[in-house]
């Protein structure tokens, strides 16, 4: 397992941390090819490693499946912070964001991973956790409307820092919260009508990855 990329995710990279927050990283590790092509359990040859309970890292090849998706949690890696020194190999991966996002994707994942936070939210007994979970639901909305209208991804627009910091410290009622998100999936909806031809390349993205096999057998 050979790392090539290693970033700030969670509250302390979008501006959102205070004291009692956690650090957590993402990272991108090569398996070698010559591993990858002997006969043996699958469990030998892991997709994501947990490190520690907050440092996660994909195989590359997973990783930029994951990509190709537009997932949410995996296109973040592509403009965090990066942590630690940056080699060439990681630096080529994070060249490929262009390709790897399409609109249709931008649009049903992030939605759909928005979807999914709002039924945390709602369902969340855990009054902490519950605005960790409102928090979520907005920004990766954010994030969808900012990427569609500039082909840009920001972990946290600047304009929404404040409010979702008011959010994270349970300034917003849970139904200002879902009026304001109702206002974000508005927003996203028409950025994905006006920009919804954007195409991933994954003949780009296998390039990459064919090469980056035979570079590290």
């Amino acid at each position: 397992m050979t790392p090539i990329l290693k970033v700030l995710v969670g509250s302390r990279a979008y501006g959102l941390s205070d004291e009692t927050s956690d650090t957590d990283y993402r990272g991108v590790f090569i398996t070698p090819t010559s591993e990858l092509l002997k006969i043996q359990p699958s469990s030998l040859l892991p997709n994501r490693v947990e490190l520690e309970a907050d440092d996660v890292n994909y195989e590359v090849g997973h990783f930029l499946n994951l990509a190709l998706k537009s997932n949410p949690s995996i296109l973040e890696i592509f403009v965090a912070p990066i942590v630690g020194d940056l080699g060439v190999e990681g630096a080529k991966l994070r060249g490929l964001f262009p390709y790897v996002w399409s609109s249709k994707g931008v649009y049903e994942a992030f939605t759909g991973y928005a979807q999914s936070q709002q039924k945390r939210l709602l369902n969340e007994p855990d009054y902490n956790r519950q605005w960790k979970f409102a928090v979520a639901y907005a920004r990766v909305l954010l994030q969808a409307e900012y990427l569609l209208n500039s082909d840009s991804l920001v972990l946290v627009p600047t304009y929404a820092l404040n409010a979702l910091g008011e959010i994270r410290n349970g300034e917003w009622s849970v139904g200002q919260v879902i009026n304001w998100v109702d206002e974000l999936k508005r927003r996203v909806q028409i950025a994905y009508v006006h920009h919804p031809d954007k195409q991933s390349d994954p003949a780009k993205i296998n390039e990459f990855l064919l090469q980056l096999r035979k570079n590290n057998w």
